[in-house]
């Protein structure tokens, strides 16, 4: 039999950070959310974001997820994809109105 093994993470596939802070932290690029946030034809007409998501992670284990948005502002730090996907829906929402 045959083994499948997934690669979720960026360091598993061989990719390389965007960059590394001082710290040691990695931030690679998240080009699921990223997308996810820059989508054009939402359902709900909200506004694409600009932005984009890293996945932060030390060590190899991931860290946090964080949205930057064209000022290289913070605008969202969440621990989970799911919390980010929710978040970026959010912060759709509240610019479209």
């Amino acid at each position: 039999m045959t083994e499948v093994m997934f690669k979720f993470f960026p360091w598993e596939r061989g990719e390389k950070p965007h960059f590394t802070n001082k710290e040691g932290f990695d931030w690679y690029i998240e080009k699921q959310l990223t997308d996810w946030a820059k989508r054009e034809n939402a359902t709900n007409q909200t506004k694409p974001l600009k932005a984009v998501c890293f996945l932060v992670a030390k060590d190899n284990k991931p860290v946090s997820f964080v949205l930057v948005g064209e000022n290289k502002e913070i605008l969202a730090d969440q621990t989970s994809y799911e919390n980010m996907s929710h978040q970026i829906d959010i912060l759709r929402l509240i610019q479209s109105i």
